[in-house]
């Protein structure tokens, strides 16, 4: 049975890849870098008296530590000592935020504004936890209200445009992405983002350039390394698509996307040996997504290892029933061991999810005179 090294297709563009990294992940790393230059010009003023100071400075080395609990416990004292410091309030925010308290930071966020109503970045990142809340539209007014007093503020169009993204309003994410990239070339994470909209919005081709840019930005962002990995699988470029992908892992150990792209550069290099452990780790990573196990029966097949491929097969389709190939490839290992019947009732199956896959098989089964 020849058909089962034949006609073998290549690993497809992802056109739909999954998030890596969220938006809400991004807006919080973009944020709090911000909120630290904060904390330390805050913390050297001495007009604000030294108890309120002490208890604020412990809320920032909490805050600094990541113990977001405590640094909440330590700035409402330190609010409480002096209720009308607007960076108190903000501060208060940003805990609130890393512990993904959203209502409650967005309180502090209006108490912020409310006693410094041109405090830029606490409209910004007030509009952040509104977006993170659900509510889109509060989120805008707040965005805008941002660019209302500073407009060539590049952060303000980026997280306007996270916020677009989220609500696959694309063509707006688009222009506020490209403006916060006008307003400054350097921020590597507006590039990424720009990619990501074009990947998630069947544009996936046009977004190489901007991972490529971002990776030379900033080389730590897991997600335009992953998406650089592939795009070059799809190019061929299988070396490059490897250095990439394992580069995503060393910043994501956890990203089955990326295990599954590792795999996928080793398998359309035929070297199917080699991709076999990074499907099986894709799988672990994820046990309810089929597709790394529909390949890793793919790999087994190729490498003519029939009854390992079977046992994939069987359970990809036990994960996810409506897939076409692993019945298709199932009814060929039935030819194979001379399971004509059973080869049939793949065929009957597949004739309600993929009408050439079910011609093709029915090929196999009843071939015509002379094949």
């Amino acid at each position: 049975m020849n058909i089962l090294l034949l006609a073998d297709l290549s690993r497809p563009f992802p056109p739909n890849p999954g998030f890596a990294n969220t938006p809400a992940e991004m807006k919080i790393k973009s944020k709090l870098i911000i909120s630290i230059v904060l904390f330390l010009g805050l913390s050297a003023s001495p007009a604000f008296g030294q108890d309120w100071k002490t208890v604020f400075d412990q809320g920032l080395v909490q805050y600094r530590a990541g113990k977001n609990s405590e640094a909440v416990s330590s700035f409402l004292k330190a609010n409480a000592l002096r209720p009308n410091v607007p960076e108190g309030h903000f501060n208060l925010g940003l805990a609130y935020y890393g512990l993904k308290r959203f209502n409650e930071a967005a309180v502090a966020f209006r108490e912020a504004v409310r006693l410094k109503p041109n405090y830029t970045n606490a409209f910004i990142q007030l509009g952040n936890v509104l977006d993170l809340a659900g509510q889109y539209a509060e989120a805008m007014a707040a965005y805008r209200s941002a660019e209302r007093l500073e407009p060539n503020n590049n952060m303000v169009h980026y997280e306007m445009g996270v916020a677009h993204l989220g609500q696959k309003k694309y063509a707006e994410a688009e222009a506020a992405f490209r403006k916060s990239i006008a307003l400054m070339p350097g921020y590597a994470s507006a590039h990424s983002e720009l990619g990501r909209l074009f990947d998630v919005s069947g544009r996936g081709d046009q977004s190489f350039a901007f991972h490529m840019e971002a990776v030379k930005l900033d080389p730590k962002l897991a997600y335009s390394q992953r998406r650089l990995g592939d795009h070059y699988v799809n190019q061929k470029r299988f070396a490059e698509a490897i250095v990439a992908y394992r580069a995503a892992l060393t910043l994501n150990p956890a990203d089955a996307n990326a295990e599954l792209g590792l795999g996928n550069a080793y398998y359309n290099d035929k070297k199917y040996s080699e991709s076999v452990p990074h499907y099986q780790i894709a799988s672990r990573l994820d046990p309810k997504w089929a597709q790394p196990v529909n390949y890793l029966g793919d790999a087994y097949r190729l490498l003519k290892n029939f009854s390992e491929a079977r046992k994939c097969y069987e359970r990809s389709l036990e994960i996810r029933a409506d897939q076409a190939s692993p019945h298709y490839w199932l009814g060929v290992l039935d030819m194979v061991d001379g399971k004509k019947a059973a080869a049939a009732a793949r065929y009957e199956k597949l004739k309600t999810l993929d009408a050439e896959l079910a011609k093709r098989l029915n090929g196999i089964i009843n071939p015509a005179p002379g094949n």
